[in-house]
């Protein structure tokens, strides 16, 4: 089959499954990134949630080197994207704490860290 009657056949992206299989495919099928990427947001799908996927699963796997500077310059919220990729990268990649205060909203004393025990 065709591209687009592969990822036909895995469904349209609106469940998390069909999603991450779909993003999967076309990260596996295509030729490049960019072609991933067009085929991911080009099926008639949930274009958005696919876009997104594939493009995670491309920065995992190649960093960031892989998209067009045409696509970097017309990024909405530019500086704070970087400035979380950075926070990103310092602390799960290179195991730096970051300053938390930037990211309230959880407050990590309060949560019960005991494990769940759970009968059936």
């Amino acid at each position: 089959p065709t591209t687009l009657e592969a990822i036909e056949e895995l469904g349209n992206g609106w469940t998390a499954a069909e999603a991450l299989a779909i993003a999967l495919y076309c990260v596996l099928s295509a030729g490049g990134p960019l072609e991933a990427m067009r085929a991911a947001v080009n099926n008639g799908g949930a274009s958005d949630v696919l876009g997104a996927l594939c493009g995670n699963l491309l920065g995992a796997g190649l960093g960031d080197d892989w998209i067009p500077g045409a696509w970097i310059d017309v990024l909405d919220a530019r500086p704070v994207i970087e400035e979380l990729v950075a926070d990103f990268t310092s602390r799960c990649i290179v195991g730096v704490d970051v300053d938390r205060r930037r990211y309230p909203g959880v407050d990590m004393a309060k949560i019960d860290h005991r494990p769940v025990h759970r009968t059936v």
